[in-house]
């Protein structure tokens, strides 16, 4: 308590940096290669982050000292081997052999599988979808879509309009690579 008062300005205010896990950072550089801006130099910046919060079990957690995630893992490797990392070197082969003991791509949430059926690296026939009629079952109904949350409904919307057009680049799984781009 001594610290957090020490730390508060003469207007009464606080100031600290925001922390969070990797996953901003991971769909960041995931939408800038699908869109094709391999050069930008964010990318590096990415994924510097990304590296200096690798676990030294070779995985992502979504807090401090926590376990392996494996949705996060699979982000961050894929960015990472984007960004033109190479597959065999350790922290890319630590970050392997922690995904596959956190479950493997099966134990990753819907939005991972989404995205990596937009690179082609997930059939779209797996992909979750839900299907789009369920807007229209009405408010009495035992399941309707009144009833869930705001993330929810934003899933659900997400993953309805992925399944439907399925977006993707042919050329996406090495946008970044081809650039010449090392990060």
């Amino acid at each position: 308590m001594r610290n957090l008062l020490r730390s508060r300005k003469e207007d009464g205010h606080w100031r600290f940096e925001l922390e969070g896990d990797t996953i901003l950072e991971s769909e960041y550089v995931l939408l800038l290669c699908f869109l094709g801006r391999a050069d930008d130099p964010r990318i590096a910046a990415c994924c510097r982050r990304l590296r200096r919060q690798q676990l030294a079990t070779g995985g992502w957690a979504t807090y401090p000292g926590g376990r392996v995630d494996p949705s996060m893992s699979v982000k961050a490797y894929l960015c990472l081997k984007l960004a033109g990392n190479d597959p065999r070197s350790p922290h890319m082969a630590a970050a392997r052999r922690a995904i596959l003991g956190a479950g493997g791509l099966r134990a990753c949430n819907s939005y991972t599988k989404l995205y990596l059926a937009i690179f082609g690296l997930w059939r779209w026939r797996h992909a979750p979808a839900v299907p789009p009629e369920m807007i229209l079952l009405p408010r009495w109904f035992c399941f309707n879509i009144y009833d869930m949350s705001s993330w929810f409904k934003l899933n659900c919307r997400n993953s309805n309009g992925s399944r439907s057009r399925r977006p993707g680049r042919s050329d996406s799984s090495l946008a970044c690579r081809r650039s010449g781009t090392r990060h």
